[in-house]
């Protein structure tokens, strides 16, 4: 059974820290991201920053003083410090690790959901300006590890940080690929457009219909998909179209682009593409996607697409071949986005476990 002692025996809280010059570094709320990684350093004017400012070093730990516990906290390991000292936001707490502890140790200690949620229970003030005591790190126990063990468990932690960081990096450059992709081989705007393509109204390649109303109590039980402006909103024994098709919103929500492999019953509020004249039909739901709809609203209370709006607009269309190919790249790089965001996903329950695991002494470093 491991000793227990105060969180405060670990750091310094809101330490006495002296910073001079005319401009220093200053990190805000916004210099740091959700999951505890701090983006930016500044250097601000010292004469346009406000009084009571927390004062930090390097390796010191900033903690949000304002719903610290939520699922994606504020606070951030300073590193990479190039001055003596710099100045945070009045909504951090400076946690300043005591000799022979190791600061990664504090860091992970303020991302666990354990240390947030005994934050949140200790907050003092009004709605809407609840803080964490400074009391609170005092009363807050955990277990002893040495310094050794710290280490040890920072090592740990710190590469499923690692791992989380490329599983970002990844994803992110996936859907920068995807969304050039989009852009360069399938924009519908004749001026950027290879001179093999077609060019001419939309009316001219497909054909948009309103949909058919049908109320809920009209429906029966079925597996038949009834889409309306904002996707598919119920199921009924009926279809009316045969499918594959593609629908999009024309009353309520505008802009968004459903595709269905099979039957489908479009409602009202919806229109769908009665004729492909040819054209890929997966390609035809990427092109109205593009299109960005919505930018045809009539303007009512309601916001309202008329077809008769949109027929008119002049596109630019490959032939069904390179529709084909446009559809497969544009589907493999969406199948590798969901991937990634799988994996991501997965690091991160490993993270939040193993977090909670080792610094409480559940699992043995």
């Amino acid at each position: 059974m491991r000793d227990v002692i105060e969180f405060s025996t670990l750091v310094e809280i809101n330490p006495h820290t002296v910073v001079t010059g005319r401009s220093v570094p200053f990190i805000g709320m916004e210099d740091v991201s959700e999951d505890g990684r701090l983006l930016n350093i500044r250097r601000r004017s010292v004469s346009d920053l406000s009084s009571g400012l927390s004062a930090f070093r390097n390796d010191d730990i900033l903690f949000a003083k304002i719903t610290p516990c939520m699922e994606n906290g504020k606070g951030a390991h300073v590193v990479g410090l190039k001055s003596d000292a710099g100045l945070g936001s009045t909504e951090f707490h400076v946690l300043r690790p005591r000799r022979d502890v190791v600061p990664r140790y504090v860091f992970h200690w303020t991302q666990s959901k354990r240390f947030r949620q005994a934050a949140e229970a200790m907050m003092t003030g009004s709605a809407g300006q609840r803080r964490v005591p400074v009391e609170f790190f005092h009363r807050y126990t955990i277990p002893q590890f040495d310094s050794a063990e710290q280490r040890r468990i920072v090592e740990i932690l710190d590469a499923i940080d690692t791992r989380l960081a490329r599983a970002r990096e990844v994803l992110l450059k996936v859907e920068r690929t995807l969304e050039g992709l989009m852009s360069s081989l399938a924009d519908p705007r004749p001026e950027y457009a290879p001179k093999s393509w077609r060019v001419g109204p939309l009316g001219s390649f497909i054909q948009l219909q309103r949909g058919f109303d049908i109320t809920v109590a009209e429906q029966r039980e079925g597996d038949v998909p009834v889409v309306s402006s904002s996707g598919i909103t119920s199921y009924h024994d009926t279809s009316i179209v045969a499918g594959p098709g593609v629908v999009t919103g024309r009353k309520g929500k505008l802009g968004r682009v459903f595709y269905l492999d099979g039957p489908f019953w479009p409602h009202d509020t919806s229109l769908w593409v009665k004729r492909f004249g040819g054209n890929e039909p997966k390609f035809v739901a990427l092109l109205l996607s593009m299109l960005r709809l919505e930018r045809w609203d009539a303007a009512t209370s309601v916001p309202t697409l008329n077809r008769n709006s949109v027929h008119p607009v002049m596109v630019a269309i490959p032939d069904p071949v390179e529709q084909r190919r446009i559809v497969n790249a544009v589907e493999s790089m969406e199948r590798r986005i969901r991937s990634e965001r799988m994996e991501l996903s997965r690091v991160e329950a490993l993270r939040t476990g193993l977090i909670e695991d080792l610094l409480t002494g559940r699992v043995p470093v």
